[in-house]
């Protein structure tokens, strides 16, 4: 089995007098193979864009403790190239730039972290990396190149397919714009961006130091948790409903009912990341009315249960 450089375009092919197994270095010419059939499909209109997640492979691996996710032989890629007339390329590499850093603050917590390089030109292409200030320094998440029309021309050659769209009343061979960011370490940054260690009361108004993941609503993995206070039939009942409601609409939902104590609970749904906790007891039964808890302010507010989905799903909706 033979790693290849995600890198090098060495044994794009896959063939080897050694038979070797071929292991995806790059989403690169995956994508770029699929360019003739979707131009094809849009009536060779210019321009459009192509993206594609996949487990790629490295073969040169530097041992480095403080950045394993940098250098695992096996890592995740978000790779989009998109199709450009030449004449308007300028405004498309500026308008990626400018949405592909939107994106990346925009489910962080301190979104100064993240910024944009200045452009490396080379003979053939233009780049600029998306940085992250990680612990150990900063480091690129992802990277936005213009690679000029010398893939498309090669793999015309190769192919004998015509390669060139429609941009207007112009035939032209578009300018790929590619981004490529690691999965992987991306989520680091996201995870390193959200630790933080905190002051805060406990239910007896002890001072205590608290981990909190404080991920954005839209990454967290669970959304919510429902957390009846007793466990008796009757509040078991009432909240496995309204667990069940919230994921049939859609919120990833988390029921937990054991002998924990609440506060143990919530020391452990901060550290979880769990944006909120809906908390039933006995009164609940009586008047309806539910307590939910903010990990982000750690405030507990009183609204009755037919509210919570509502909420659930407004939160959800924001930028």
């Amino acid at each position: 089995m033979k790693i290849m450089d995600p890198f090098s375009d060495t044994g794009h092919d896959g063939n080897s007098q050694q038979q070797n197994v071929y292991l995806q270095p790059s989403c690169e010419k995956g994508i770029l193979y699929n360019y003739p059939a979707v131009l094809k499909l849009l009536n060779q209109k210019l321009p459009f864009g192509l993206a594609e997640i996949a487990r790629c492979f490295r073969k040169n691996i530097h041992d480095n403790s403080d950045k394993f996710l940098f250098n695992l032989p096996e890592f995740t890629q978000m790779s989009m190239q998109f199709y450009s007339p030449p004449s308007v390329a300028t405004k498309w590499m500026n308008v990626w730039q400018r949405e592909r850093i939107i994106w990346w603050r925009k489910f962080a917590g301190y979104p100064s972290k993240f910024h944009l390089t200045d452009i490396k030109m080379t003979e053939t292409q233009q780049t600029v990396d998306i940085q992250y200030e990680f612990p150990w320094g900063v480091d690129s998440v992802e990277i936005i190149t213009n690679r000029g029309d010398v893939d498309l021309v090669e793999l015309e050659r190769q192919s004998g397919i015509n390669m060139q769209g429609r941009y207007g009343r112009k035939v032209v061979t578009p300018v790929v714009i590619e981004t490529t960011a690691g999965l992987d370490r991306g989520m680091l940054a996201y995870l390193l961006d959200a630790y933080q260690e905190k002051e805060r009361s406990d239910t007896r108004g002890k001072l205590k130091e608290r981990k909190i993941l404080r991920l954005h609503m839209k990454i967290t993995p669970i959304k919510v948790v429902v957390h009846p206070i007793k466990n008796t039939r009757e509040l078991r009942e009432i909240s496995e409903h309204l667990a069940k409601e919230l994921r049939l609409s859609g919120v990833n939902t988390l029921y937990v009912c054991d002998a924990m104590t609440l506060d143990q609970h919530l020391v452990r749904f901060d550290e979880m990341g769990v944006p909120f906790t809906v908390i039933i007891n006995e009164g609940t039964l009586k008047t309806g009315v539910i307590g939910m808890r903010s990990r982000d302010t750690a405030l507990r507010e009183q609204m009755h249960i037919t509210e919570v989905k509502t909420l659930l799903l407004e939160h959800l909706k924001k930028e």
